[in-house]
């Protein structure tokens, strides 16, 4: 039961860290702001991992943390492109406004944070293999 409330948490900790990198795309909002909107949804992300470390007994805790990251990173860069793809459709482009698009202009900072989520996660998978063998 442990494990499937640890699984669980973790499941809750990827959707929030999605959110930070969805979150980072958003533009017009002063840089300090967004990152303080940015740090409350990493910070419900940090508490349901740590949960689910815990209850998992922080067994293979960099590999269960890595595998968070990544998913989350992944999961991001799915959403980004499957954003792009829609936009590629006019059927798309008519159901919006275009003044809604630039909503999420910070295209830079939403890419550094799925590529930080990414490498942070593989070097955590990357750790815990090399220190398991």
């Amino acid at each position: 039961m442990r494990q499937i409330f640890s699984v669980g948490f973790k499941a809750i900790a990827g959707f929030f860290l999605y959110s930070v990198c969805v979150l980072a795309f958003i533009s017009g909002l002063p840089t300090g702001t967004k990152l303080f909107i940015m740090l409350g949804f990493a910070t419900p992300a940090v508490i349901a991992l740590l949960l689910g470390l815990l209850l998992s007994r922080f067994q293979s805790w960099q590999r269960d943390s890595g595998a968070v990251l990544l998913g989350s990173a992944a999961f991001s860069a799915f959403a980004v492109l499957m954003f792009a793809c829609f936009l590629m459709t006019d059927e798309f482009k008519h159901m919006i406004q275009p003044d809604h698009l630039a909503f999420f202009g910070d295209y830079w900072m939403g890419a550094g944070f799925i590529v930080g989520f990414a490498l942070l996660g593989a070097l955590l998978v990357k750790r815990n293999t090399a220190s398991a063998s």
